[in-house]
């Protein structure tokens, strides 16, 4: 007990399409992608992408004034943690 297996996959790329939910705006997402797995289970994952380049696509002229600020990025933490924490509430066993 105790014992676990740790794989670290450093960086897998890709290109992730979508809509923006609201305005249904197409969006081309860059993004580098790092796993951390212990025991078959992911136990950290961590995005990095353009988040003014995502933000103009989503939002607009809007999101290329406010898109790479430190205002817009912490306003899109709290409520993609909200948002994450609302699904584990819903899913957990």
């Amino acid at each position: 007990q105790g014992v676990g297996i740790w794989i670290s996959i450093s960086t897998i790329k890709s290109n992730l399409f979508c809509c923006a939910k609201k305005r249904k705006r197409p969006i081309l997402n860059k993004v580098s992608a790092e796993f951390e797995f212990k025991d078959g289970k992911i136990v950290k994952h961590k995005d990095t992408f353009d988040l003014k380049t995502w933000a103009t696509q989503a939002i607009g002229w809007k999101g290329k004034v406010i898109g790479g600020t430190s205002y817009f990025k912490k306003k899109l933490q709290f409520r993609s943690r909200k948002l994450i924490q609302n699904f584990e509430i819903v899913h957990t066993d």
